[in-house]
Formats: C-alpha cells, sequence, structure tokens
C-alpha cells in the first residue's frame, strides 16, 4: 500500500469513527465512490476497532495497581497463620538433593524457617503452640 493510499484510508475510518454506527454505510457509500476495496479495508478496520473495544483504554500500570489493591485487601483478611510465604513445588528426591548440593536452602526454609523461630512474629501474628508457622519454643534456634 503507497502512503497516499494509506492516508486516505487512514482519514475515511477516523471520519467513519465520527459517525454513529447506523450512518457508516451511507458514508462510506458516498465516500468511497464504488472503490469496493477501499470500502472493504476501511470496514475491516472498523470491525478491528469495534472488536478491540476498550482494550488498554487506560495504562496497563493503573489496571495493575487496581488489581494489586484489591489483592492486597483480600489477602489482609485471610488470617496469616498456617500460610506459606513462599510457594514452590519440588518433589522430595529433588528437595533433598538440593540440600545436599545447593549452598542456597530452599524457598520454604529462606522464608518460614526463620519465621518460625521469631518471637516477634508470633506476637504480632498471635501464633499459638502448635500452629503450623511456629516452632515448639524447646527446638526454636536462638542466637543471642
Amino acid at each position: 500500500m503507497n502512503p497516499e493510499r494509506w492516508q486516505e484510508l487512514d482519514n475515511l475510518f477516523h471520519s467513519a469513527l465520527q459517525r454513529v454506527a447506523g450512518e457508516r454505510a451511507a458514508f462510506l457509500d458516498e465516500a468511497c465512490g464504488g472503490d469496493d476495496s477501499l470500502r472493504k479495508q476501511v470496514e475491516a478496520l472498523l470491525a478491528a476497532h469495534e472488536a478491540a473495544a476498550s482494550f488498554i483504554e487506560s495504562p496497563a500500570f493503573e489496571a495493575e495497581a487496581r488489581q494489586l489493591a484489591i489483592d492486597e485487601a483480600e489477602e489482609n483478611t485471610r488470617p496469616i497463620v498456617g500460610q506459606t510465604f513462599w510457594a514452590q513445588n519440588i518433589r522430595p528426591e529433588a528437595a533433598r538433593l538440593r540440600n545436599a548440593t545447593d549452598p542456597y536452602p530452599l524457598a520454604r526454609f529462606r522464608v518460614n524457617g526463620p519465621l518460625s523461630n521469631m518471637p516477634a512474629f508470633e506476637q504480632a501474628y498471635q501464633c499459638k503452640e502448635g500452629d503450623p508457622m511456629m516452632r515448639p519454643r524447646e527446638k526454636r534456634c536462638q542466637i543471642w
């Protein structure tokens, strides 16, 4: 398509968009002047525009921020005791191999392990003896 044809197509498309859907056919009859190829191209653009509807009318970061706020509000209503803070699926044999060979512990030990030793975590989230996220006092690691 040459630049002049594209400009004509673009102008017709935007002019058609400014009309209500019921008036577009008559507008295209007159504007295209029997050029069926031009009319089909404008109609294809109009159909694509209608199919897209409100796609990306607002910036993606706004939509993501709204969804994060919703997720956070829902998350704050659930009790934290017993939840996994770092999700990971790994087969037991793979976990044993990684624990034996990898210098870094599995995610559940990096995150949940230290928290399960902390009296401050226990108090902040009102954990009770026997809760999954709390080690029994006699098995807790204490450094100081």
